[in-house]
């Protein structure tokens, strides 16, 4: 097991050193320092300056590559996890499947899927809504992906150094990024599974965050420097862009009724209200 302490005020890492030693176990676990990695000018940690740069991914992929350095063959794959544990580790067999018997490269938990157990609190969530509808029409390459976020996915060991190496996002839009570049490394090659999972609020560290409109400015890079350039894309990226916090949350109490009425597995396919039109309604 590899643990990257992110910067964390609490001194996670070194809990984990003391626990790892009081169990006889730190034989079997590494504790990594993301500032560590910054202070050495690690590659994967460019171009942090420091960890409050970084939030979440760029010490999720510290730990990827170094855990891809442990094993070169086709049977070694990596899963990484959030501390929360909202997903038990019992599970990690449910990942690993479609890559040893069906051929994929990354596999995902999706929550959204009919046979997946969630157990959540709170509502229906009408930011996570405006959110998939804003992405779908930057990313469509990931086509029917809609839970990209779950701190629960699975790589091949041997396609992970090529994923994590000079990417563009250190903070919490991480997963698209890899995403993206799996899908275009070699179309089909994620594969989707339902899992049990639990929402663990007073765990979490990121409740209160909901970084959704830098997230969303984040994948207008993703778009730009990895994608071929389209008219409504573009139309898009330019309004997600110039969007401002405040302009966001009003979009959230004002958004078409077209895009409340389609589920997440829909926004795929659906395109009816677009980047005019989400001007037209923050201006009314």
């Amino acid at each position: 097991m590899v643990v990257v302490d992110d910067g964390c005020p609490e001194q996670s890492g070194q809990k984990v050193q003391v626990i790892a030693q009081n169990s006889g176990l730190q034989d079997c676990v590494q504790v990594m320092h993301l500032a560590d990695a910054i202070k050495a000018n690690h590659p994967v940690s460019r171009p942090l300056t420091t960890t409050e740069d970084s939030r979440k991914g760029g010490s999720v992929l510290l730990g990827m590559e170094r855990a891809a350095t442990d094993g070169p063959d086709d049977h070694h794959i990596i899963i990484f996890t959030d501390a929360d544990l909202s997903t038990h580790l019992g599970q990690c067999a449910r990942l690993a499947a479609p890559i040893l018997s069906a051929g994929k490269d990354v596999s995902i938990a999706n929550r959204r899927d009919p046979f997946s157990v969630v157990v959540k609190q709170g509502v229906r969530n009408q930011r996570g809504l405006l959110f998939i509808y804003l992405w779908k029409r930057l990313l469509p390459l990931l086509g029917e992906i809609t839970d990209t976020q779950c701190g629960f996915k699975a790589f091949r060991a041997s396609v992970v150094p090529d994923l994590v190496s000079k990417t563009l996002e250190k903070k919490f839009a991480f997963d698209l990024e890899l995403l993206v570049r799996a899908q275009l490394r070699k179309p089909g090659s994620i594969a989707r599974v339902p899992l049990a999972w639990i929402d663990s609020e007073a765990l979490s560290t990121t409740t209160d965050v909901q970084p959704y409109l830098s997230m969303l400015q984040a994948m207008v890079g993703f778009y730009r420097h990895y994608l071929a350039p389209t008219e409504t894309a573009d139309a898009f990226a330019k309004f997600i862009d110039a969007m401002s916090e405040d302009e966001w949350q009003r979009l959230i109490e004002v958004m078409p009724q077209e895009i409340l009425q389609h589920t997440p597995a829909q926004m795929a396919d659906f395109d009816g209200v677009s980047a005019d039109d989400l001007r037209a309604v923050l201006i009314q």
